[in-house]
């Protein structure tokens, strides 16, 4: 009996030691990042409610987007709005001549800004003939792409829409955004602007704010979302607390991150009817459009190289033709940031290549020579 307690001691201590040094390894190699760890940072004005609740960007206007986490810059960005609040150099409109008119449609991977220049407008110089709007906004889900393409359907002709998703789109319920002291917050539908979720989403910054002013203003920011995330917890219970805690630990973090969402929401079907209903009355709405959806893979399901839903016959048996980029385009990791989510430059250049590659073949040349299609 003594020497069964001691080989179980042993094999406890064997545990915690292998524990933690792959805890040592994690924190060094691939640090944890995570949005508890952000400070998201926007110039003013932003974003904007259009007709019939329909969210853009302020038009002809500068906007800045900065990114950090736990003090280290991650990207530092500017870029111009164009006359319909859509970030593009170019004016959108209504050519009644015009044979092909694509409209791409999404959120802050389709807007594109994050690894410094829009890949959508990029597109346009390599497909003659054919009108190309970039129908991205940072934060959208389904049910602001309808609300989007209902409200442009008078402004613009459209003839082809590439809705092109991520998966957590499909779990987004709708927001307008509030400005208030200094800080962005997304309000819920149909709720005044007080009762806005609990705590912001960003801060914001001066459009020439100089790099002191922005770090400044990152740690003001965090620190006051940081607050009022531990408030919130503490409101909710001993268990929030002890999640709040676990998801400080690299092992558990990534381990639930990668493995425990993913499997929740492969079970969570009914969370995506909304967005599903959405899908089709932009398929009813524009009857005669060819319509894709573009299922670009996010930095977990590239980790896992699975996507975290199966959406696919769901798509389909919306009218809607779906296109599982992870399975048919090259991915890796070093397309995005480090503690980010987004692509950086190079990822960026392999959404262009993979989505122009499947709705245009070889008509399109703006690919890093390791963005190519896979062979099927």
């Amino acid at each position: 009996m003594k020497r069964l307690l001691q080989n179980m001691l042993l094999a406890v201590m064997a545990i915690l030691l292998t524990l933690g040094v792959a805890e040592l390894v994690l924190h060094v190699i691939k640090p944890v990042y995570d949005f508890r760890d952000r400070s998201l940072l926007f110039s003013s004005p932003v974003f904007k409610e259009y007709s019939g609740g329909a969210i853009r960007y302020f038009p002809k206007t500068t906007i800045r987007e900065v990114a950090i986490y736990n003090g280290k810059l991650e990207y530092d960005v500017i870029y111009p709005t164009n006359n319909l609040g859509f970030i593009d150099t170019k004016d959108y409109v209504r050519k009644a001549d015009a044979r092909s008119c694509y409209a791409f449609v999404g959120d802050s991977f389709t807007a594109g800004v994050n690894g410094g220049t829009p890949w959508v407008p990029k597109l346009r110089n390599d497909l003659a003939g054919r009108e190309v709007y970039n129908f991205g906004v940072c934060g959208a889900g389904f049910n602001h792409f309808y609300l989007l393409m209902h409200d442009m359907k008078d402004k613009v002709k459209i003839t082809h829409i590439a809705i092109v998703a991520i998966t957590d789109d499909f779990y987004r319920s709708y927001w307008h955004s509030f400005e208030n002291d200094g800080m962005i917050s997304f309000c819920s539908e149909n709720y005044p602007h007080k009762q806005c979720l609990p705590k912001p989403v960003a801060g914001v910054i001066p459009l020439n704010a100089t790099k002191e002013e922005v770090r400044a203003i990152s740690r003001s920011t965090y620190k006051e979302i940081r607050r009022l995330t531990d408030e919130e917890n503490l409101a909710r219970g001993y268990k929030a607390r002890l999640e709040a805690l676990l998801y400080d630990d690299s092992i558990i973090y990534y381990y639930a991150r990668v493995l425990l969402d993913s499997r929740k929401r492969q079970r969570s079907y009914d969370n995506i009817d909304f967005a599903l209903g959405s899908l089709r009355k932009i398929r009813a709405e524009y009857p005669q459009a060819e319509i894709h959806l573009i299922h670009l893979p996010q930095k977990y399901e590239i980790m896992t190289k699975n996507y975290s839903i199966n959406i696919a016959e769901q798509v389909k048996q919306s009218g809607v033709k779906y296109f599982p980029a992870l399975e048919k385009c090259n991915w890796s990791l070093d397309m995005f940031f480090e503690r980010d989510g987004h692509p950086n430059s190079t990822g960026y250049d392999n959404i262009a290549a993979c989505v122009s590659g499947y709705l245009f073949g070889n008509e399109t040349v703006v690919a890093p020579k390791d963005a190519v299609m896979r062979k099927p």
